[in-house]
């Protein structure tokens, strides 16, 4: 850059120069360049609303707001669009200006404007710090505090909500709850301890309740907690200190508790006493309740730009039997799950999670209208092997494993009420299909239910998983492996519970007469010597191991289980025979296994090798005053003596 040239270039421009001169080639660039016209836009406004008086900032804050309201945004909100690129020139203004929070929650969300909006409440808040952002003393300028700090806060929680950043939304009320146990609940419910989390603000709505607080809440349907159990913080609450905001955010988070402990029979009384119509819906499709649904979505106001009632619509029409109905609400919500796509930012992978969900639920209901289309037609019988084909194909195409629970179960569920049509369909056909076709639907349903059963545990709900494994029992007819599953499900989950691990040994000991492939009684076996070990039955756990290992040598699972069991032992006694053997299980179970559970042990297995070489053990506490258990070739049984020491691998 030459400024001496270009000094000169400006005095040799005529006197007579008028802005009319400067503005016109602008206007025609600016109309053959978008991008040019918004970068203009994004460094120019900034300084001349710098130039403005406060009065003049006020006037222009009002005629912005009317500008931002205009309805005629609604047909430009692909990006760039006009509304993001004044948003973004208002974010750079000091000092900020001052618009409804409202109304920048609808802009940021509606025009693809999030970071520009979020960015211009962050800084409207009386408690943010000052930005590093914006350079010099100006960044540390004000706008004067003529919104409540409420709606600023209730705007940013719900952008965040929307954007699925759920740890930022729990930021915003750590700053903002005055209430210790509200902490407490937002933490466990992050960390997905739910029962607790329910309990937790169960607990703060109880309190609530009996320190007759003039907008309590009315009484959930759960357990009333002892006195005891609520928290000491809760009790030294002021009543008078509670602002209706966060006793909303209880109901939110005890809702959002309930959702993913399935718990959608309590939720559903809940939504009718509460008049809460979405939650509601949400219930009432999860257990079935059609008539439920239909009262509620005629009752429902829906906007043009809400997807799920459309979805709602569609499964109500597909129960009845109206194909045309649901191929109109198919085309509908996908077409406004593609504008809500466009709306959202391009980095950011959570705010389209959701948007996946919810293709893949519109996927689903296109499948299941044409599934129900076929087997209510007059070639129903001849066309089951594609009614079967398209069962196959949705038990390969699952959520991820990472995936919240609610989004397994709101799969598996929607899967079940399609299986129970089918059901009723070829029920009324049985005389004239193969038998093997008939209960495909039952097949169907007890798989997805073992899905959700495994997943549920997986994620600690063990009374979710306990709760739809017992609906199996109520199928007329399942396949062996899907019985195979509820058992090993069921036996898994009693691991959790101590005290009922005697009626889980019970299920095991009554599956002799299942015809079970040897894997798969290996793998009972090793969860009976598990639960056996739990209750300090070592005789009865040593026995159920070694039958299990005879039974499927190659079972890396059971080798591993066994390992740990004589590892305990050899922490517990400090015999270092007990050493050896569980280093022998160690070698056989990563033989056996080449998966992650195996390999972890290998550390373990190192140390196990010094130990074992040694005389006396190796950082192991001193053995118990009780005399040591039977030597272990005595707790052998059925041809486990492959493990004795010395036994070559």
């Amino acid at each position: 850059y030459n400024g001496a040239k270009h000094a000169a270039f400006l005095r040799s421009l005529p006197q007579s120069l008028q802005l009319d001169d400067l503005m016109s080639p602008i206007s025609d660039l600016l109309l053959q360049d978008v991008s040019l016209a918004n970068h203009l836009w994004i460094e120019l406004f900034p300084q001349f609303w710098a130039m403005l008086d406060q009065k003049q900032q006020s006037e222009m804050s009002v005629a912005l707001e009317n500008l931002l309201c205009r309805e005629y945004h609604l047909s430009a909100r692909i990006h760039p669009n006009c509304v993001k690129t004044i948003m973004h020139g208002l974010s750079r203004c000091l000092p900020v200006p001052v618009l409804r929070p409202r109304l920048l929650k609808y802009v940021g969300s509606t025009f693809n404007a999030w970071h520009q909006v979020l960015s211009l409440l962050e800084r409207q808040l009386p408690t943010h710090p000052p930005t590093t952002a914006l350079a010099g003393e100006a960044a540390r300028v004000r706008p004067p505090h003529t919104v409540s700090e409420e709606t600023v806060f209730d705007a940013m929680t719900e952008l965040y909500d929307l954007l699925g950043e759920q740890d930022a939304k729990y930021g915003m009320w750590y700053l903002r709850g005055t209430v210790p146990g509200t902490h407490a609940a937002m933490s466990l419910l992050q960390h997905q301890y739910y029962q607790r989390a329910q309990d937790s603000v169960y607990s703060l709505q109880t309190f609530e309740l009996t320190g007759h607080v003039s907008n309590a809440h009315p009484a959930h349907k759960a357990p009333l907690l002892p006195h005891a159990l609520v928290p000491d913080a809760v009790e030294r609450l002021p009543n008078s200190c509670v602002a209706s905001a966060e006793m909303h955010l209880w109901d939110e988070l005890w809702i959002d508790a309930a959702k993913r402990l399935n718990q959608w029979d309590v939720l559903l009384e809940f939504a009718k006493q509460e008049q809460l119509t979405d939650l509601t819906l949400q219930s009432a499709w999860r257990i079935g309740q059609w008539n439920e649904m239909k009262d509620a979505l005629r009752s429902k106001v829906t906007h043009h730009n809400e997807l799920e009632p459309h979805i709602w619509r569609g499964f109500v029409s597909l129960q009845d039997g109206k194909p045309v109905e649901v191929e109109q609400h198919y085309r509908h919500a996908v077409l406004l799950a593609l504008q809500q796509w466009l709306t959202m930012p391009g980095a950011s992978v959570q705010a389209r999670t959701s948007l996946l969900q919810q293709f893949q639920r519109l996927v689903e209901l296109k499948e299941s209208a044409r599934t129900v289309a076929e087997i209510r037609s007059p070639q129903a019988v001849a066309m089951v092997a594609d009614v079967k084909q398209r069962l196959r194909l949705w038990r390969d195409r699952l959520p991820n494993k990472w995936e919240d629970v609610d989004v397994w179960a709101s799969l598996m569920s929607w899967r079940q009420h399609v299986c129970s049509l089918i059901n009723e369909s070829y029920s009324k056909l049985s005389h004239m299909m193969d038998p093997n076709y008939v209960n495909i639907g039952n097949y169907t349903i007890a798989w997805s239910i073992n899905q959700y059963a495994h997943v549920a545990r997986r994620n600690g709900l063990v009374d979710a998983c306990l709760t739809d494994l017992e609906r199996i029992y109520a199928l007329p007819s399942i396949d062996m492996r899907d019985a195979y599953t509820r058992l090993r499900e069921q036996a898994s989950c009693y691991l959790y519970m101590p005290a009922s691990s005697s009626h889980a040994i019970d299920l095991i000991d009554s599956s002799g007469s299942m015809a079970l492939v040897p894997e798969q009684r290996a793998s009972l076996l090793q969860l009976r010597g598990e639960l056996l070990m739990r209750n300090k039955k070592i005789d009865e756990a040593n026995s159920s191991f070694a039958t299990a290992t005879a039974t499927a040598p190659t079972n890396g699972k059971a080798w591993l289980s066994w390992a740990q069991f004589w590892d305990g032992q050899y922490v517990s006694f400090g015999d270092v025979v007990y050493a050896r053997h569980a280093l022998v299980a160690y070698c056989r179970s990563l033989r056996s296994d080449s998966t992650s559970h195996a390999a972890a042990a290998a550390p373990r297995l190192l140390w196990l090798l010094e130990a074992a070489g040694t005389a006396t053990p190796v950082s192991v506490p001193p053995p118990p005053p009780q005399p040591p258990p039977p030597p272990p070739s005595q707790g052998f049984a059925h041809g486990a003596a492959t493990c004795v020491p010395g036994t070559p691998l």
